[in-house]
């Protein structure tokens, strides 16, 4: 006779409480990709509300505000190799985020996006590695605390040359992040010249 009260009570609570953020991440538009040393390595994170599944119509919004600094700089990639020593990454953000402090409705998510130069990538040892996205926010007045993404595993190979659809992957990749940086007439000729080349 009290079980149902409890769970009553246990989904009342569920609803009620205090929305936080939720990650996901992928390299190169998938979750374990495969990349030449030295080829473009684009790194997207999707930050999502945790109650994006929740029906009612009064969830409240998920509020990132960290004190001096950009929501978006509150996340960082993490990276570790196979043997789980974590490596630093000359990572850098694509584009940064206009507002300062984020407000983000239950329905909705928003992407960030970080690319790792070729230059940088070619010093990189073949092998595998896992990357997680990392957001912490301490004393803000809105959400605190840290969320951890799901790890995307990337497989550096030493590849001297690239395959045919290696080429085509790398191309579109580099017209994408050119087109991220506004650079769309550059981005169409790379793209056309790649694929004639």
């Amino acid at each position: 006779m009290t079980i149902r009260p409890i769970l009553f009570v246990i989904a009342l609570s569920a609803f009620g409480q205090t929305p936080r953020p939720e990650l996901s991440i992928s390299v190169n538009g998938r979750r374990n990709p495969e990349v030449r040393r030295g080829a473009p390595v684009l790194v997207r994170v999707v930050l999502m509300h945790s109650g994006r599944l929740n029906r009612a119509a009064n969830v409240p919004e998920l509020q990132l505000a960290p004190q001096g600094s950009a929501w978006a700089d509150a996340i960082r990639l993490r990276v570790r190799d196979r043997l789980g020593a974590e490596k630093p990454w000359g990572y850098s953000l694509v584009e940064r985020p206009e507002q300062p402090a984020l407000v983000l409705p239950h329905r909705a998510w928003i992407a960030v996006e970080w690319t790792l130069s070729e230059s940088e990538g070619a010093f990189l040892e073949p092998g595998n590695y896992r990357i997680e996205a990392v957001l912490e926010v301490r004393n803000s007045p809105g959400w605190n605390g840290e969320a951890v993404s799901a790890p995307a595993i990337i497989r550096i190979t030493d590849s001297a040359e690239a395959s045919e659809p290696q080429q085509a992957s790398e191309a579109l990749l580099r017209s994408v992040l050119l087109m991220r940086k506004g650079a769309t007439s550059e981005a169409c000729i790379s793209c056309h010249s790649e694929h004639n080349g």
